[in-house]
């Protein structure tokens, strides 16, 4: 098997995993504060990719942790995970999952700016279409406009800066560590956030059972997602990072009876159609 396909796999498996887990999570915050549920993952995440970073003689607490691209990674792990919890507890999964969906737009226009990657006319015309059609799906001229929408654009900016971090990760640094280390980070966020909102948790059978397969899901989209991003070709790779909208939306029409606006779906229509104009831009690009 080619390492493309395998990152094609990888990525659509990470998809799925994470849709999961984010429907997970929303039914275990009817329950549970946000900062217990990021606690509880990381405390899961790390026990178990430690476990198997020990298993497999890879060494983890090392400098590795220092490292600048790790660093950023984390940082933007923070954020990243910050909205996302927050924004599962508050917005409908649906909007959540259609979200997200602008995160390659953002990675694209993070490369222009900030690591200085060449981008032609029409990808800045495809990031401009991109950002119109999440637009439409925000809809900022509804009267009942939810401002607890703002959650789910930080999460947006923090899951395309960790993607932009782990493609500057050294590849001499193992996915294992890569992955133990963004849950490690959860830790002290999950404690801050306890401190900040004391409220009592009511963690019984149920909520133990939905932590459990919510870090399940967790650990295996955020591995394969690590994974994904560094092998292959991430041209063709990025597209089936689309795949999350038909589990994430399906999941909350179907547990959650959760329904799609018209312009939510005109706007995620454009937000993928640039997206993938983006990533066949860079590959002919690239070749």
């Amino acid at each position: 098997m080619s390492d493309t396909l395998r990152g094609i796999l990888l990525m659509t498996a990470s998809m799925a995993g994470f849709a999961m887990s984010d429907m997970l999570i929303k039914l275990a915050s009817q329950q549970l504060a946000n900062g217990y549920i990021i606690l509880i993952m990381g405390l899961g995440g790390v026990a178990v990719f430690y476990g198997m970073a020990r298993r497999a003689g890879i060494a983890i607490w090392t400098g590795a942790f220092f490292n600048p691209a790790v660093v950023v990674r984390n940082t933007s792990e923070i954020i990243g995970v910050f909205g996302m919890i927050t924004a599962l507890s508050l917005i409908p999964l649906t909007t959540i999952s259609i979200l997200i969906q602008a995160t390659p737009i953002i990675v694209t226009l993070g490369a222009a700016v900030i690591l200085g990657a060449p981008v032609g006319p029409w990808r800045w015309g495809a990031i401009l279409v991109g950002f119109f059609g999440v637009v439409l799906i925000i809809n900022p001229t509804q009267t009942d406009l939810d401002p607890n929408l703002i959650y789910g654009m930080i999460a947006v900016l923090g899951l395309a800066g960790r993607d932009l971090a782990t493609r500057k990760v050294p590849k001499s640094i193992p996915s294992l560590a890569v992955a133990t280390y963004g849950f490690l980070i959860m830790i002290p966020l999950g404690l801050i956030l306890i401190a900040a909102d004391p409220a009592p948790a009511q963690f019984d059978g149920r909520a133990f059972w939905l932590m459990l397969a919510t870090l399940l899901f967790a650990m295996a989209g955020n591995y394969a997602i690590t994974a994904a991003m560094r092998i292959g070709d991430i041209a063709a790779v990025t597209p089936f990072r689309y795949s999350r909208i038909l589990f994430g939306v399906g999941l909350g029409m179907l547990v959650f009876g959760e329904k799609l606006t018209v312009s939510a779906i005109i706007g995620v229509l454009i937000v993928i159609s640039a997206g993938l104009f983006i990533v066949l831009r860079e590959r002919r690009h690239s070749s």
